[in-house]
């Protein structure tokens, strides 16, 4: 769920816009000096020229439903359109800014500054051995493993899973958040100030004892005095990455939200899980295909007042074609049970996915 404070968006537009600056010409046919005068070589020359320059990229999808699945219409229709501008302005800080389609008109999506902690250290003479920074503005925030497939491109099927959905719901929002990544140890420490949490602090860490594997933890409160422990979300995950095939999981336990927003029930608690599977046949074969297999589980403590049902299950089956770079079609089998039939239901799903950078 994103959420748009106008103000906060105008000012970080502009200050992203104003440090576009042009790039620099054919380094080849220029000399350029450092601070001290001293002429710089080529090489040195190409990387300035790196920052500075902004770089375009974006992209969009068109999906067609054989059935209506819970607010997604039948028929063809728009999923996600984001034009994205992306800036190295020196060697410390990047910035970017997207702009997705919302009701008829683009809308910023994320704008933000991402300050290096690590190039800082680099600069003054150590060596670290891992990846720390700074993020500041609007974006999406880094809770268990979902938020890396927000946008299509990142995700190998067309649905989010059940849990997401009913939880936290593609969490997009305003604060800080401090990073680091590292051989053994993910970190991010988080927080918010427009969150249906409201003012929240929150983040995750990921434990990697093996290469191939990460098991990560990740909570968030509320900050709020008025409502302090009423709103929170909780969640374990692991993600296992061995050769061709990957696998990963989570589960979430909530209170006090449903579906990205605050629950008019009050104070209620609901908990999932999914599990997943995703084959990239390409790397082991050389066919551009990929296969997807998911399931999830979804309950309530208090479904009179939340939900028609107690409990929801969803399975979820996807295949994906590679046609061509930076163009992807997907075909997806999802099928839903309840006790209720109104939440009951299956279908295909097709999905044309262009990207461009």
């Amino acid at each position: 769920m994103k959420k748009n404070v106008p103000l906060v968006q105008i000012i970080g537009l502009l200050g992203l816009l104003s440090l576009l600056t042009p790039a620099l010409d054919d380094p080849d046919k220029m000399q350029i000096t450092d601070e001290s005068g001293k002429v710089l070589t080529t090489q040195e020359t190409e990387k300035a020229c790196i920052y500075g320059k902004p770089v375009l990229r974006g992209f969009f999808d068109l999906q067609h439903r054989s059935k209506t699945i819970g607010a997604l219409p039948v028929g063809l229709s728009f999923g996600q359109f984001e034009v994205q501008v992306a800036v190295e302005l020196n060697e410390f800080f990047y910035a970017e800014g997207s702009f997705a389609l919302g009701e008829g008109s683009f809308e910023p999506g994320s704008v933000f500054f991402d300050f290096s902690i690590s190039r800082l250290l680099e600069s003054k003479g150590y060596s670290p051995s891992f990846e720390n920074g700074l993020i500041v503005g609007q974006f999406d925030v880094p809770f268990g493993l979902d938020y890396r497939c927000m946008p299509s491109p990142n995700r190998p099927n067309i649905t989010a899973p059940l849990i997401n959905q009913r939880t936290i719901n593609s969490w997009n929002d305003i604060g800080a958040s401090l990073y680091h990544s590292g051989r053994f140890v993910n970190t991010n420490l988080f927080v918010l100030s427009q969150t249906w949490l409201g003012n929240s602090i929150g983040g995750r860490i990921g434990l990697m004892p093996v290469s191939y594997c990460e098991i990560g933890v990740s909570e968030c409160k509320n900050l709020s005095a008025d409502t302090l422990g009423q709103r929170s979300v909780q969640g374990l995950d692991c993600h296992l990455e061995l050769d061709f095939v990957q696998i990963q999981g989570e589960y979430l336990f909530a209170k006090g939200i449903i579906d990205g927003e605050l629950a008019s029930a009050g104070n209620i608690k609901h908990s999932g899980y999914y599990l997943q599977a995703l084959i990239d046949i390409e790397k082991k074969y050389s066919f551009p295909f990929y296969l997807l297999v998911r399931h999830g589980s979804w309950e309530s403590d208090a479904p009179a007042l939340v939900d028609p049902s107690d409990t929801i299950s969803r399975f979820t089956a996807a295949l994906g074609y590679r046609v061509a770079p930076g163009v992807e079609v997907r075909l997806e089998y999802l099928n839903q049970q309840s006790d209720d039939p109104s939440w009951r239901y299956s279908g295909l799903s097709s999905q044309l996915l262009v990207y461009f950078e």
